[in-house]
């Protein structure tokens, strides 16, 4: 996930001490022994500049702002940093690793990319595992999702050759985080579970690094936001109720406050005010004590001003939105912006229009630049090269167990073999019964949905005989077809408030494709012009648009109406034409 050092030694020395105290996960002892520890060895020592460097780690997680820039000054001054490349590899790291918690993802990827630069100079795989993990996690801060999918791709494919299965979850927990940004909720659960077996399977070996527990904590609010965006509720208050049990292990304030946060958005996703009010509270109150992260300050807005919405306090949530802003000014990452903008444009349209023009064009323009990149080429070729690597990975996996449990087989009895034999078939007929019985309930499911379709489409009642030519037909069913879809785009714009592309998109019946960099909808706007509509128009297409539309639970009742109307209007025509041909 984040940060790790690499420093090595092969004897219980005063730096060995104080790294094995680092690893069991307790700062404030581990502080204790490291400051023992450089009182212990030579002041110009390449122990000392270890230790040194141990300490950075622990200040930085203690939040002791003073100590850690002085110890971080102390370690590049040492006399023996000039000429120790695992060293000045490490120190830059730290550095890259302190930017980064402040926030100031600039400066923390100039550190990073030196350390990286360092890795591939020396051409030393380990290093280079974990410093394309390092550049992802910057580059995913500063927007660039295409660079951040390529460094994590390449971390990956690197630690399973020379990692741990600790450093392997930790890529795999920010792939799962890059899905999340990118508003891909069931890859993110995917990789976020397999990140989590990694760790535990970490966590059952022997000489672990203690850390690992404070990891698997962070990955509970990860899987609880993952979760609640898939629409996984009972998931989502299963891995909830984990953060909550969890807050008594956290070791500094931001960490404190992060998980506070994240546990309020679960509780406003599901109404709870009450709990909200209290954890933000709570939340505020660590905030004003210490110095902190400038993007959980705006997410600390961005909720407060969602729960002043919710109590009908419109001025106050507005000024929450405008205090988020600010600080959002200063990110380098867009989501909260984009989120606090069309919160304050749906607050404003009531009171101000013109106000709430000016957000949602604002919102809308930082809204496209953001699919810009999710639906670019490059970076859905970098996803599918990662799926396909995992994919690998797990029949490699597979094979290898496969080879350990057929050695394990040959030290068995024959007797316990054909018992084990005749299990496995057992069990195989079981999983393959159910798996028929699975795929014909979802065929008769299938079925039964053609079938209703068929009749919310063909049902008709008696009408008499029409007299007007097939011709006027045709015109009459592209003109109610072209009025459907016109004031189809009209309510959904006004009910999502989103664009056709979205429409598009989420009811996967037109095609969204890139147009001189501008995303477009060409098939659908072809059926919102007699000029362009085509000769033998797909009907189906503008009726189903329709209900999927009406499957919005916030459409309001006349717009509900106008939509049947048309649904209506369209099958006469349909009808009329069938019963002419």
């Amino acid at each position: 996930m984040l940060f790790v050092w690499c420093l090595t030694a092969t004897a219980q020395t005063p730096l060995t001490d104080c790294q094995n105290s680092l690893k069991q996960g307790d700062y404030a002892h581990a502080r204790t022994i490291c400051e023992r520890s450089l009182q212990a060895v030579t002041k110009d020592s390449d122990e000392a500049l270890g230790v040194l460097l141990s300490l950075i780690d622990i200040y930085q997680h203690l939040q002791n702002k003073p100590q850690l820039k002085q110890t971080i000054e102390q370690a590049f001054q040492h006399p023996a940093f000039a000429s120790d490349t695992t060293a000045q590899y490490d120190w830059h790291r730290k550095v890259g690793q302190k930017y980064y918690f402040d926030a100031d993802y600039v400066k923390a990827k100039e550190h990073l990319n030196q350390a990286f630069q360092l890795a591939l100079d020396n051409n030393n795989p380990e290093w280079l595992s974990k410093s394309h993990n390092d550049m992802g996690l910057v580059e995913l801060k500063l927007g660039d999702y295409k660079s951040a999918l390529s460094h994590y791709q390449q971390s990956l494919k690197l630690k399973h050759q020379f990692g741990s299965d600790y450093q392997i979850a930790r890529t795999l927990n920010n792939l799962g985080r890059i899905h999340l940004y990118l508003e891909q909720p069931d890859k993110a659960v995917s990789y976020y579970e397999s990140a989590l077996n990694y760790y535990l399977k970490y966590a059952e070996s022997k000489d672990i690094d203690h850390r690992v527990f404070m990891d698997i904590a962070h990955l509970y609010e990860d899987l609880t936001k993952a979760y609640s965006a898939a629409n996984n509720t009972q998931k989502a208050q299963y891995y909830a109720l984990a953060i909550s049990e969890s807050l008594g292990t956290k070791n500094n304030t931001s960490e404190q406050v992060r998980a506070l946060i994240n546990l309020a958005q679960w509780h406003l996703d599901n109404g709870h005010l009450d709990v909200l009010y209290q954890l933000l509270t709570t939340a505020k109150a660590l905030m004003d004590q210490n110095q902190t992260n400038p993007e959980l300050l705006t997410q600390w807005y961005l909720l407060q001003a969602k729960m002043l919405h919710q109590n009908h306090q419109i001025p106050e949530a507005l000024s929450a939105i405008e205090n988020g802003l600010l600080i959002s000014n200063d990110l380098n990452e867009d989501s909260l912006k984009i989120d606090l903008l069309y919160l304050k444009a749906e607050l404003l349209e009531d009171q101000s229009p013109r106000q709430a023009l000016q957000a949602f064009k604002q919102y809308q323009q930082l809204r496209s630049q953001f699919l810009q990149q999710k639906y670019d080429t490059d970076l859905k070729t970098v996803q599918h090269q990662i799926e396909t690597q995992k994919i690998q990975q797990q029949l490699l996996n597979q094979e290898l167990t496969n080879s350990r449990q057929q050695q394990k087989l040959h030290h068995l009895t024959n007797m316990i073999l054909i018992a084990g034999m005749v299990l496995i078939s057992m069990a195989a007929f079981m999983i393959f019964y159910q798996y028929k019985r699975k795929k014909e309930k979802q065929a008769l499911i299938q079925s039964i949905r053609y079938h209703k379709h068929q009749l919310l489409m063909f049902q008709t009642t008696q009408k008499p005989e029409l007299t007007v030519s097939t011709e006027n037909h045709k015109e009459a069913l592209k003109k109610a077809l072209v009025e459907s879809l016109i004031d189809a785009t009209i309510i959904w714009e006004k009910t999502t408030q989103t664009s056709q592309i979205e429409l598009a998109e989420q009811s996967k019946i037109w095609t969204v494709s890139i147009d001189n960099g501008t995303l477009r909808a060409r098939s659908l706007e072809k059926y919102l012009s007699l000029e362009k509509i085509p000769d033998n128009p797909r009907w189906r297409n503008v009726v189903q648009t329709n209900h999927f539309i009406l499957s919005q639970d916030n459409l309001q009742k006349q717009d509900r109406q106008i939509l049947e109307k048309h649904i209506e209007c369209i099958m006469d025509e349909v009808r009329a034409l069938s019963l002419k041909s």
